[in-house]
């Protein structure tokens, strides 16, 4: 696993100067306030926490995988390449959708970035709506849910693409027209809790 990490050989040191003058307000206007000169220093050798690196995502995307060639500008660490190491892709129930995001994730790994995962709705069947825009999981089907993540996480190992991490749910609290699902707090910490042992990224 690559990961990139702030500057380590040498310390760098920045200096802002932040400046605060206060006005006026019902005091003698001719007064003059004192002027705050607070000093921040930012130490780049004190990491805080790993950044694995940056990515992009193909959901939704139609038609045919990405070109080798879109590819290798995206993924490529070459002359005029972005050199993206992370690939999101969504977890999709239709075999058509699963082989493209599977093409997609495959071209990437082979240009060492790692996949990543996200569902943007359960199956309509396990949801309080019975639909794929809105509604919520319903709670009889979380094991179900768990058990659907699962499958795609193997599927995906089973054909040479390998999870790095999959989610749970694509922006859980937003309110759109397309695929989506509502998750409170409590019920994310319950599914997790009580079901998120189930899913596993790789074979067991």
């Amino acid at each position: 696993m690559n990961r990139i990490n702030l500057p380590s050989l040498s310390i760098i040191f920045l200096t802002f100067a932040l400046s605060i003058i206060s006005c006026g307000g019902d005091d003698d206007p001719k007064e003059k306030k004192p002027v705050v000169k607070p000093a921040v220093t930012v130490d780049l050798t004190d990491n805080q926490q790993v950044i694995r690196g940056f990515g992009g995502a193909t959901a939704f995307r139609a038609d045919q995988p990405i070109s080798d060639q879109d590819m290798d500008k995206l993924f490529g660490t070459g002359d005029g390449e972005i050199g993206l190491n992370i690939l999101r892709i969504r977890v999709a129930t239709e075999d058509q959708w699963r082989g493209l995001e599977l093409a997609h994730a495959k071209k990437a790994k082979a240009r060492g970035a790692i996949i990543v995962a996200s569902p943007w709705s359960p199956p309509a069947e396990m949801k309080t709506n019975g639909e794929l825009v809105g509604g919520s999981l319903k709670t009889e089907s979380y094991e179900d849910y768990a058990n659907y993540l699962n499958d795609f996480a193997t599927y995906m190992a089973e054909n040479d693409a390998p999870l790095y991490a999959i989610s749970i749910q694509n922006e859980p609290d937003i309110q759109v027209d397309y695929e989506s699902c509502d998750w409170t707090s409590t019920q994310i910490r319950d599914f997790l809790k009580d079901y998120g042992s189930i899913i596993r990224t790789h074979l067991l």
